[in-house]
């Protein structure tokens, strides 16, 4: 068995070292390889060059530190990010692309010693507060989920509810919000009267605002349902050994191939499926939120991820360093880029890639394809102004006709004909 160290990406910030290991199997003579990083928190923990030195993943992603990197991004971005500021309502009646604040919100409440919710009218509230991004699952979990009906509305805008008795990623996602010092938590299934199509088209109108409004938004990425939560058990290497001249080697070492494909899910290819760990992110009604936000938190199976619309991070930095370097971008910061510093010539290309990656996501109902894409159009073309798009039609800009007709089919795809069913939904 033997190893070697591979430079990889020239000098930028984000060049990195891999080593390959290769082996030969006794059972098949064939010869083997894996390749992995070896990462050190301090100056002083790798002595070789080549090999970054780049922040670790916190071991508990329920831990303060991982409220603390969440708290210092908010923190940076409320001083220094002018872009993450525009298109945002900031009052009650201040309409944005023809959108208010959604109808209701979950008031967080302390009840001994379990956190209690009281559902409360938002027409009057002032308050900052959080939303969650999460998926619904398969229809047997989607409807384990607490959800707001015209039955018991009267019950939760009078009483309040134990937040122990709801969803793992519901009970995590108000405690994140009580950590954080936010009084108010928007959740699609308690805020919305599941089952009442007039109730649904009003609140699905106010999507711009309940995602570009709320000052964090929270993505349970790796969680497939309910029953994920936000916190997916960690398992780092951690690596201690001495060099041939006795420097003691403290290091962290992780799959190079899966670190990378994860990390790219999150750029302006298509290839977020090929993480096979970020269910959220194959959801067309999370691509809406995804674009609309102002900023997302997501918890992964690995750690957090940071994204607003100025910059994308991560704990071990990533991201970010490839996002500097040039290397990547996120479809998120390119596309507020485009809207809040280019001209308008810019925008149907854009608009091509966003069309593009939405098309890529998974819905329930064929019927809410359009709905999720209309509050991303909304803000593309908010006052009408752009003379290189013209006017909206189903998911085609009139001045782009010629080209927004042109599509291939997948010939993978085993997907059918919808048969015209208007089948109601109120999830992706």
């Amino acid at each position: 068995m033997d190893w070697f160290p591979v430079r990889m990406g020239g000098g930028s910030s984000a060049s990195r070292a891999d080593v390959i290991l290769n082996w030969t199997s006794a059972s098949s003579c064939q010869k083997q390889h894996v390749m992995f990083d070896i990462l050190g928190e301090r100056e002083n923990d790798i002595p070789w060059p080549g090999f970054r030195v780049r922040p670790c993943p916190a071991v508990d992603a329920n831990s303060q530190e991982c409220v603390e990197f969440i708290q210092s991004h908010l923190d940076a971005c409320d001083e220094g990010h002018g872009t993450c500021d525009k298109w945002i309502p900031k009052t009650v009646n201040d309409a944005d692309q023809g959108a208010t604040r959604p109808s209701r919100l979950l008031e967080i409440v302390n009840k001994s010693a379990d956190l209690g919710l009281l559902l409360k009218d938002a027409t009057n509230i002032e308050g900052n507060c959080t939303a969650l991004s999460h998926c619904w699952g398969t229809l047997q979990e989607a409807q384990k989920i607490p959800i707001l009906t015209k039955d018991n509305i009267a019950e939760r805008l009078s009483h309040v509810f134990l937040a122990s008795n709801l969803s793992r990623t519901f009970q995590d996602a108000v405690h994140l919000t009580d950590r954080l010092g936010l009084r108010y938590i928007w959740i699609d299934s308690l805020c919305i009267i599941q089952g009442d199509k007039e109730d649904w088209n009003s609140e699905c109108r106010k999507m711009a605002y309940v995602y570009g409004g709320a000052y964090l938004v929270i993505g349970a990425a790796y969680a497939k349902d309910g029953n994920g939560g936000l916190y997916a058990p960690r398992q780092l290497r951690r690596v201690e050994f001495r060099t041939p001249t006795g420097q003691l080697v403290k290091a962290v070492v992780e799959d190079a191939i899966k670190s990378r494909v994860e990390h790219n899910a999150w750029g302006s290819n298509r290839k977020f499926w090929e993480a096979k760990n970020l269910p959220l992110l194959t959801r067309a009604w999370v691509f809406q939120e995804r674009m609309l936000a102002r900023r997302t938190i997501y918890f992964t199976a690995s750690e957090l991820v940071w994204e607003c619309r100025s910059k994308i991070d991560c704990e071990c930095s990533e991201m970010m360093m490839r996002e500097r370097s040039g290397q990547a971008s996120s479809i998120k910061t390119r596309y507020h880029y485009v809207f809040s510093r280019c001209t308008d010539l810019a925008r149907p290309d854009i608009w091509h890639d966003i069309a593009a990656q939405y098309s890529s996501r998974a819905i329930t109902h064929h019927t809410d394809r359009l709905p999720a894409l209309a509050s991303i159009a909304k803000q593309v073309n908010k006052h009408g102004e752009c003379v290189w798009l013209g006017r909206y039609l189903c998911g085609i800009w009139e001045q782009t006709l010629p080209d927004g007709l042109l599509w291939s089919a997948d010939y993978q795809s085993a997907t059918q004909v919808p048969n015209g069913t208007n089948d109601e939904a109120t999830h992706g």
